[in-house]
């Protein structure tokens, strides 16, 4: 089956926008060689290429990737081997290259309150992601995130304590932040670190756990809950 004209001119109209000194590459390149340390220039040319190839795909697969990628490889498995070396490359610091480019998307807050999301996802019962984001319009864009070699989703208040302490200095000042969080996260030591921060926190419960009240003990959930409604 032959390529209809269209489907030509889509293509063609691809590749520039990855080429060199094509409108979005220059705007991408200023964007993310600003202030950040770059061991080398092809390490960002293959970023932008990355970002570019997400932009057009709308995914994270490097199959889909490879019409957006024009590196000098004939083969489409050339182009995967660059796209692969550039994320196992240990020279490239993926949270150091992040920070200063979402502090920077942050700077301009304008919203009254800033929502977090902080959250725990599980891949083939062996790795734990664990993930604090921020919540706008209803997606959820990530400032921060840890993977462990860990066969549950539940993890323990320390093994967070770092990642948050890192997500506290990318926020900006003179903003009210709530902290959201699942079940698995009630633990006093994370209520204790969030409010250091000056973070506010609404973490869900189990409806049979029991709250303890200075003046009247220990209380049920629903008790309490039907006495602030």
């Amino acid at each position: 089956m032959g390529v209809s004209p269209l489907e030509l001119s889509y293509h063609n109209k691809t590749l520039e926008n990855c080429e060199k000194n094509s409108q979005i590459y220059n705007a991408l390149k200023t964007w993310l060689g600003q202030d950040i340390p770059w061991a080398h220039l092809s390490h960002l040319t293959t970023c932008i290429w990355m970002v570019i190839a997400v932009i057009q795909t709308g995914a994270v697969n490097l199959t889909k990737w490879l019409p957006y990628l024009p590196c000098r490889g004939l083969f489409a498995q050339s182009k995967q081997r660059r796209v692969r070396r550039w994320l196992g490359n240990s020279r490239i610091n993926i949270h150091r290259l992040y920070k200063p480019i979402i502090k920077a998307a942050l700077a301009d807050w304008q919203d009254e309150v800033m929502y977090l999301s902080l959250d725990t996802s599980l891949f083939w019962d062996e790795y734990c992601l664990i993930r604090v984001a921020v919540v706008h319009r209803g997606r959820a864009l990530p400032l921060g995130w840890r993977v462990l070699a860990h066969p549950s989703a539940s993890v323990a208040a320390n093994t967070y304590r770092e990642l948050l302490q890192d997500v506290a200095r990318l926020l900006p000042q003179g903003v009210k932040v709530v902290l959201l969080a699942d079940r698995g996260f009630v633990q006093t030591e994370t209520m204790t670190l969030v409010r250091t921060f000056g973070w506010h926190y609404r973490i869900r419960i189990k409806s049979n756990t029991w709250l303890w009240h200075s003046a009247k003990g220990w209380r049920p959930t629903k008790s309490v809950s039907s006495q602030t409604r």
